[in-house]
């Protein structure tokens, strides 16, 4: 089963999912913020805009990917110093006003590290996409195909409201220790 993560900015709705792409559509918001009939709005609703598909070969135009990592992953360095590994997903919908397909660069960074007590911590990362890399995945999955993701109730303590929210977390049954597939 695999999950997909919503990101809702008023005007569009974001839905990543992992290994496979990003959509975007209108949000509800618009039809509360616009002076929309209820046959205009049918038809909005149904338009999506394909912004990636995942691969593990990368837009050919673009020469400075890694193509030995999925999707042509490649490390940067944000104006912060910390490193953040970056993924380029092309092969969207055609967009006319650039003649050209659609692309999105997804960019994942660890938040923050902490432990909670001795030995025991806790890693705050923004981003579905890091069970793909070897580094973060456990051994003992990389065979099966699925990875388990644990999220305690340390982490889940620290969040606030809004981000949960964003991340859908509340709509889920959030126990102690929960798992994912991807």
């Amino acid at each position: 089963m695999t999950e997909c993560l919503e990101y809702n900015n008023g005007d569009f709705v974001y839905s990543i999912c992992p290994k496979k792409n990003v959509i975007q559509r209108f949000s509800t918001d618009l039809k509360e913020s616009e002076d929309l009939t209820e046959l205009e709005w049918k038809i909005i609703q149904k338009i999506r805009y394909k912004l990636g598909v995942f691969s593990v070969i990368p837009p050919t135009n673009v020469p400075y990917f890694n193509l030995d990592k999925p999707a042509g992953s490649y490390l940067s360095t944000g104006l912060d110093g910390t490193f953040r590994l970056k993924q380029l997903w092309g092969s969207g919908d055609y967009c006319e006003e650039i003649t050209q397909k659609r692309q999105i660069i997804i960019t994942t960074k660890i938040m923050s590290v902490n432990e909670y007590s001795v030995c025991l911590y806790t890693m705050h990362i923004k981003s579905p996409l890091l069970c793909d890399i070897d580094g973060f995945t456990p051994r003992e999955y990389k065979n099966r195909g699925d990875i388990e993701c644990f999220v305690d109730k340390a982490l889940l303590e620290n969040l606030d409201p809004a981000e949960r929210k964003r991340w859908r977390m509340e709509d889920q049954e959030v126990k102690e220790n929960f798992v994912l597939f991807s």
